[in-house]
């Protein structure tokens, strides 16, 4: 999920022609979306009775549905505005829904596989830094894929079809490779509203939530420099290409721009004056 975010704006407002004010709805709708589903999918699962465990089960049911579902948000039809609008609202919804029933689950595995902290920390230690390392490869290799086509819609259209045939086949081997081996016990059975007030006293809790509105904001700076700026100031700053040229090469250059559009200062790209 997060890896086609990093696309996803570009994808949107330049190739499948969707007006940034609708999407820019859709994502905060799927952020109360998430908000609603996550607590219930974890809910469910905490309670899921099956002789493959409580959370195994998931990742098998809801493999397929996700990698289907991140094919179809970059499936690009040609359809009329309204109906344009219309496909992306419904396919990004199952893909944020489908990403939670697997991610929750997964996520919740982890306190299933050993009681040892220490194992559970050393299993942590791996997972997040291959996660990063596999954003930093897919923001180089998905560009330079896409680059190969002639048509911006069939590059995305094959390309991301093959991510999600392959987080399919990630989260298959995930669950054919792990094994439940703590069983639940007897715990306190917390209201809604005790959870809402523990979350609130745990401070670590409250940093990565600061820190997510940082990067969430961050990252909406791309296709603010890319369309709002440039369109009140009448110019082309070089960090930031008017549409994604569709000559070799060119397209991965237009990502390489937005992501550095996130750590150069807004008065320099509003100054119209080239870095040195």
């Amino acid at each position: 999920m997060g890896m086609t975010m990093m696309f996803l704006t570009i994808y949107y407002t330049d190739v499948f022609k969707l007006a940034p004010a609708a999407m820019g709805t859709l994502f905060l709708l799927t952020r109360f979306i998430d908000a609603i589903s996550d607590p219930l999918i974890g809910s469910m699962s905490d309670r899921t009775q099956s002789k493959l465990g409580r959370y195994r089960p998931w990742l098998l049911w809801f493999a397929i549905p996700y990698g289907l579902s991140c094919a179809a948000v970059f499936f690009s039809p040609d359809l009329s505005g309204t109906a344009r609008t219309l496909y992306a609202y419904i396919t990004y919804i199952a893909l944020v829904l489908s990403f939670s029933l697997v991610v929750v689950p997964y996520v919740s595995l982890l306190g299933a596989i050993s009681a040892d902290s220490d194992e559970r920390i050393a299993i942590n230690t791996i997972r997040f830094p291959l996660a990063k390392v596999s954003y930093l490869i897919c923001s180089l290799v998905v560009p330079t894929l896409i680059a190969l086509f002639h048509n911006e819609v069939l590059g995305y259209r094959f390309v991301m079809a093959g991510i999600g045939l392959f987080c399919t086949v990630l989260v298959l081997l995930c669950y054919a490779n792990t094994h439940e081996r703590i069983l639940p016990g007897q715990q306190e059975d917390l209201t809604l509203a005790n959870q809402i007030k523990l979350v609130f006293k745990n401070d670590q809790a409250m940093i990565i939530f600061g820190a997510q509105i940082v990067i969430h904001r961050r990252n909406c700076r791309p296709v603010y420099h890319g369309y709002s700026v440039k369109k009140r100031h009448n110019k082309t700053y070089p960090l930031v290409s008017e549409q994604p040229n569709r000559r070799r090469g060119n397209h991965r250059d237009y990502c390489v721009h937005a992501c550095v559009a996130n750590v150069v200062p807004r008065r320099t790209l509003c100054s119209g004056h080239p870095l040195r």
